[in-house]
């Protein structure tokens, strides 16, 4: 964002400018730049991906298989041991292989995903034997939240906190 503040500040112009040109031109300048940038600055963006590092790519694929029903689908960005699942309306996951690294996150840093039948889904997490818990970690316990959202959190075979909710 600094390089773009810039281009609206007068003080990388060169003197001679900024002496001729008056505070109402110099303002005028500006908002005329401002108007030029803004259907770039102004971008809706929406998400595309999210990348993971795994242990062993096969055991997060058939994880996230198993549980949500997610598809494999074609790594078009190269040609690696990388692989890619669909999670629908065009979003994937990117599970990139890195034995041996280490994986340190907390239930803060998580990836939500929402069901219009949460109570089926956690019936499915029973028959599968994965714990989960409400965000204050009780075991086998949902959680709602105060805009009556009711969640559950989990991990994937890496340490990774995953959320589901019903807020679809």
């Amino acid at each position: 964002m600094a390089t773009l503040s810039r281009k609206y500040d007068t003080s990388h112009l060169p003197r001679s400018i900024i002496t001729i040109a008056s505070e109402e031109q110099r303002i005028s300048l500006k908002m005329k730049i401002f108007s030029f940038l803004k259907p770039i600055i102004m971008s809706t963006f929406f998400i595309n991906h999210i990348a993971i590092s795994v242990q062993d790519v096969a055991v997060s694929i058939a994880f996230y298989q198993k549980v949500f029903g997610f598809t494999e689908i074609e790594n078009t960005a190269s040609v690696s041991p990388t692989r890619w699942l669909a999670l629908g309306d065009g979003k994937q996951l990117h599970l990139i292989p890195r034995p041996g690294e280490t994986v340190i996150t907390n239930k803060a840093v998580h990836l939500a995903l929402a069901t219009a039948d949460l109570a089926s889904f956690i019936t499915h997490l029973k028959s599968l034997n994965i714990e989960y818990a409400d965000w204050r970690g009780t075991p086998t316990k949902d959680y709602v939240r105060n805009d009556g959202i009711q969640q559950v959190y989990f991990q994937d075979p890496d340490g990774y906190w995953i959320e589901v909710n019903d807020d679809a």
